[in-house]
């Protein structure tokens, strides 16, 4: 998610430095991003957050974005937490 904000707001020439400006600009990059922002992530426990970042690195690339639900779905299924 880091990547993706950090390119959102290099590209709309974006540099919050308060949270009040964090604020007047998060409902535009949730409205262009929204999928990604509700539908594609996943909440974890802070050990698998943990893991997970031990796996793609401390700031996944958006290459890997694809990869991560998989490693979540091996997650499930090894701790068996499928529905």
């Amino acid at each position: 998610m880091s990547e993706m904000l950090d390119k959102w707001l290099a590209r709309n020439k974006h540099n919050p430095r308060t949270p009040e400006e964090i604020m007047a600009i998060r409902d535009q990059f949730i409205e262009e991003h929204h999928t990604e922002v509700y539908e594609a992530t996943v909440t974890l426990c802070h050990p698998h957050h943990i893991k997970l970042h031990g796996v793609y690195g401390k700031s996944p690339s958006l290459a890997t974005a694809k990869k991560q639900p998989n490693w979540v779905e091996k997650q499930r299924i090894k701790y068996e937490l499928v529905k």
